[in-house]
């Protein structure tokens, strides 16, 4: 059956959490966007290419912004959502814009991929989201 709106509007607001919940560093909302088992592998900043695997992993990440992102908002359009054995994939665009100073400025631009269940309690969640890097503004990394 293929994915109706409201599913359509379900997912895009999956989208409207998780970036909202890793913009304020609140581990506790933005792990609710994850299944258990889930897997992100961010493309920004030193932690780039290292997975993190499951709600304690996730959670962590997103309450400390390992990433050197703190005073970050994370932008997501262009969404595309295609229907798979037993999941939803979804791309969509993202930018990392540093709100840190008197000005906002882009500092990355990426391609998120995305596979998302929709879970036995009736929402959707993340299972897989690997962005890929398009280009990231040159920054010195805290040692």
């Amino acid at each position: 059956m293929p994915l109706s709106v409201q599913d359509r509007l379900e997912i895009q607001e999956l989208y409207a959490r998780y970036s909202h919940a890793v913009d304020a560093m609140d581990g506790a909302a933005w792990v609710t966007c994850w299944t258990r088992d889930g897997e992100f592998v961010p493309s920004v900043g030193p932690t780039a290419g290292t997975p993190y695997r499951g709600h304690d992993e996730i959670r962590a990440f997103a309450d400390t912004r390992p990433d050197e992102y703190p005073q970050a908002r994370i932008w997501t359009t262009n969404y595309v959502f295609e229907e798979k054995d037993g999941y939803v994939e979804g791309t969509c665009y993202g930018m990392t814009v540093d709100v840190s100073g008197p000005a906002p400025v882009i500092t990355a631009h990426y391609v998120y991929h995305d596979e998302i269940v929709k879970e036995d309690d009736g929402g959707w969640r993340f299972r897989q989201r690997h962005p890929a890097l398009d280009v990231e503004a040159k920054r010195e990394w805290a040692a």
